[in-house]
């Protein structure tokens, strides 16, 4: 994190979660203000990204978020706070979130090459 990033986020506060709120984990970033976040309920949200956020805090895939839940629409929700690393790792030592839904995971781990040969080839 460079140190503009760390002096913006040095100073606020955070919110814990609430009642129609659940923390979540970004998947997708979809584009048009909109992500998927996998939230710690167990669903895969669509999410949208408040006006408020949009332009001063930027979410990027993997970011924990806070989602607030929609009454009308289980399946969708609106993002309204994005954690820091510290601030990961304080919701963290407090228990409030886990490590398995919250940890880092490397992307490319999946990724197998069939034969070495045909991507020289290229």
């Amino acid at each position: 994190m460079t140190r503009s990033r760390k002096a913006a986020t040095a100073g606020r506060e955070m919110p814990y979660r609430e009642d129609g709120q659940v923390y979540g984990k970004v998947t997708h970033m979809l584009g048009n203000g909109r992500v998927t976040a996998d939230c710690d309920d167990g669903m895969t949200r669509l999410c949208r990204i408040r006006g408020s956020m949009r332009r001063r805090e930027w979410v990027r895939l993997g970011d924990t978020v806070l989602v607030a839940l929609r009454s009308f629409q289980d399946e969708k929700a609106d993002v309204i706070f994005r954690y820091d690393d510290n601030e990961v790792r304080r919701l963290l030592s407090m228990g409030e979130i886990t490590r398995d839904q919250h940890a880092d995971e490397d992307e490319d781990a999946d990724v197998v090459f069939s034969n070495e040969e045909d991507w020289n080839a290229i």
